[in-house]
Protein backbone atom coordinates (compact mmCIF):
# COMPACT_ATOMS: atom_id res chain seq x y z
CA UNK A 1 0.00 0.00 0.00
CA UNK A 2 1.76 3.20 -1.32
CA UNK A 3 -0.03 6.48 -0.16
CA UNK A 4 1.01 9.31 -1.50
CA UNK A 5 0.99 12.66 0.56
CA UNK A 6 2.66 14.84 -1.45
CA UNK A 7 -0.28 16.98 -2.67
CA UNK A 8 -2.86 18.62 -0.42
CA UNK A 9 -5.89 16.88 -1.45
CA UNK A 10 -4.31 13.54 -0.69
CA UNK A 11 -3.11 14.44 2.66
CA UNK A 12 -6.59 15.53 3.21
CA UNK A 13 -8.59 12.42 2.09
CA UNK A 14 -5.66 10.49 4.70
CA UNK A 15 -6.12 12.47 7.41
CA UNK A 16 -10.38 11.65 6.80
CA UNK A 17 -9.99 8.25 6.39
CA UNK A 18 -8.16 8.44 9.82
CA UNK A 19 -10.68 10.39 11.36
CA UNK A 20 -13.22 7.80 9.41
CA UNK A 21 -11.35 4.77 11.07
CA UNK A 22 -11.25 6.53 14.29
CA UNK A 23 -15.24 7.12 14.49
CA UNK A 24 -15.85 3.31 13.17
CA UNK A 25 -13.78 2.32 15.93
CA UNK A 26 -15.43 4.31 19.04
CA UNK A 27 -18.28 2.24 19.46
CA UNK A 28 -16.15 -0.28 20.82
CA UNK A 29 -14.93 2.17 24.00
CA UNK A 30 -18.30 3.18 25.05
CA UNK A 31 -18.88 0.20 27.21
CA UNK A 32 -15.85 1.94 29.48
CA UNK A 33 -17.59 4.68 29.92
CA UNK A 34 -20.83 3.97 30.54
CA UNK A 35 -22.34 3.28 34.44
CA UNK A 36 -22.51 -0.35 34.95
CA UNK A 37 -26.12 -0.23 35.19
CA UNK A 38 -26.60 0.09 31.14
CA UNK A 39 -23.70 -2.23 30.38
CA UNK A 40 -26.16 -4.61 28.30
CA UNK A 41 -27.58 -4.69 25.02
CA UNK A 42 -30.80 -4.79 26.21
CA UNK A 43 -30.85 -1.53 28.52
CA UNK A 44 -28.46 0.18 25.25
CA UNK A 45 -31.69 -1.33 23.20
CA UNK A 46 -33.95 1.08 24.71
CA UNK A 47 -32.04 4.43 22.78
CA UNK A 48 -32.73 2.95 19.66
CA UNK A 49 -34.67 5.31 17.64
CA UNK A 50 -36.04 3.38 15.08
CA UNK A 51 -38.55 0.70 15.95
CA UNK A 52 -39.28 -1.95 13.68
CA UNK A 53 -42.52 -0.66 11.88
CA UNK A 54 -43.62 -4.11 10.85
CA UNK A 55 -42.99 -5.71 14.86
CA UNK A 56 -44.71 -2.02 16.09
CA UNK A 57 -47.92 -2.80 13.31
CA UNK A 58 -48.34 -6.26 12.59
CA UNK A 59 -46.50 -7.94 15.76
CA UNK A 60 -44.68 -10.24 14.03
CA UNK A 61 -40.48 -10.60 13.81
CA UNK A 62 -39.64 -9.53 10.30
CA UNK A 63 -35.85 -10.43 8.98
CA UNK A 64 -34.19 -7.10 9.95
CA UNK A 65 -35.33 -7.74 13.90
CA UNK A 66 -32.50 -7.97 15.89
CA UNK A 67 -30.18 -5.95 13.97
CA UNK A 68 -29.90 -3.07 16.09
CA UNK A 69 -29.09 -5.30 19.58
CA UNK A 70 -26.42 -6.89 17.27
CA UNK A 71 -24.88 -3.80 16.70
CA UNK A 72 -24.83 -3.17 20.62
CA UNK A 73 -24.14 -6.47 21.35
CA UNK A 74 -20.92 -6.02 19.23
CA UNK A 75 -19.61 -2.60 20.24
CA UNK A 76 -20.13 -4.33 23.80
CA UNK A 77 -17.43 -7.17 22.57
CA UNK A 78 -20.27 -9.85 22.85
CA UNK A 79 -19.61 -11.41 19.71
CA UNK A 80 -21.56 -14.92 20.47
CA UNK A 81 -24.69 -12.95 21.82
CA UNK A 82 -24.42 -10.32 18.64
CA UNK A 83 -24.71 -12.86 16.14
CA UNK A 84 -27.43 -14.51 18.27
CA UNK A 85 -29.43 -11.55 17.69
CA UNK A 86 -28.76 -10.96 14.09
CA UNK A 87 -25.94 -12.48 11.99
CA UNK A 88 -26.80 -9.43 9.56
CA UNK A 89 -25.16 -7.20 12.17
CA UNK A 90 -21.67 -8.36 12.04
CA UNK A 91 -21.56 -8.60 8.55
CA UNK A 92 -22.74 -5.20 7.99
CA UNK A 93 -20.26 -3.59 10.29
CA UNK A 94 -17.46 -5.90 8.70
CA UNK A 95 -18.68 -4.46 5.22
CA UNK A 96 -18.78 -0.33 6.09
CA UNK A 97 -15.13 -0.71 7.72
CA UNK A 98 -13.74 -2.73 5.33
CA UNK A 99 -15.36 -0.41 2.01
CA UNK A 100 -14.07 2.43 4.24
CA UNK A 101 -11.12 1.34 4.21
CA UNK A 102 -10.31 0.56 0.65
CA UNK A 103 -11.66 3.79 0.02
CA UNK A 104 -9.42 6.28 1.96
CA UNK A 105 -6.65 3.68 1.86
CA UNK A 106 -6.80 1.71 -1.31
CA UNK A 107 -8.67 3.74 -3.69
CA UNK A 108 -7.43 1.15 -7.06
CA UNK A 109 -9.13 -1.72 -5.26
CA UNK A 110 -11.99 0.44 -4.17
CA UNK A 111 -12.51 0.87 -8.01
CA UNK A 112 -12.11 -2.24 -9.21
CA UNK A 113 -14.68 -3.50 -7.03
CA UNK A 114 -17.28 -0.62 -8.38
CA UNK A 115 -16.14 -1.59 -11.86
CA UNK A 116 -16.85 -5.34 -10.86
CA UNK A 117 -20.17 -4.73 -9.40
CA UNK A 118 -21.32 -2.35 -12.27
CA UNK A 119 -20.65 -5.39 -14.75
CA UNK A 120 -21.94 -7.86 -12.74
CA UNK A 121 -25.20 -5.20 -12.47
CA UNK A 122 -24.68 -5.64 -16.61
CA UNK A 123 -25.44 -9.75 -16.06
CA UNK A 124 -29.00 -10.25 -15.34
CA UNK A 125 -29.06 -14.01 -14.34
CA UNK A 126 -26.48 -13.86 -12.33
CA UNK A 127 -28.38 -10.36 -10.70
CA UNK A 128 -31.32 -12.48 -9.81
CA UNK A 129 -29.54 -15.55 -8.45
CA UNK A 130 -27.57 -13.87 -5.82
CA UNK A 131 -31.07 -11.66 -5.28
CA UNK A 132 -32.93 -14.67 -4.88
CA UNK A 133 -29.85 -16.25 -2.67
CA UNK A 134 -29.36 -13.39 -0.36
CA UNK A 135 -33.34 -12.67 0.31
CA UNK A 136 -33.81 -16.70 0.20
CA UNK A 137 -31.29 -17.43 2.97
CA UNK A 138 -32.11 -13.56 5.01
CA UNK A 139 -35.94 -15.38 5.11
CA UNK A 140 -34.50 -19.21 6.20
CA UNK A 141 -32.45 -17.33 9.05
CA UNK A 142 -35.91 -15.55 9.81
CA UNK A 143 -37.42 -18.72 10.10
CA UNK A 144 -35.41 -20.63 11.94
CA UNK A 145 -34.13 -18.63 14.75
CA UNK A 146 -36.04 -18.06 17.77
CA UNK A 147 -39.00 -15.90 18.28
CA UNK A 148 -37.59 -13.85 20.57
CA UNK A 149 -34.01 -13.20 21.07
Amino acid sequence: MKIDLNSKESEKKYLLGIGVICLLLFPFFISTILPSGIQDERALSRFILLKCPVFFFFDILCPTCGLGRSLISLFLLKFKVSWSYHPGGILLYLNIVIFSYFYFFCPSIYHKVLNLLKNLKKDKKRVNFLTVTIIGSYLIWNFLRSPLN
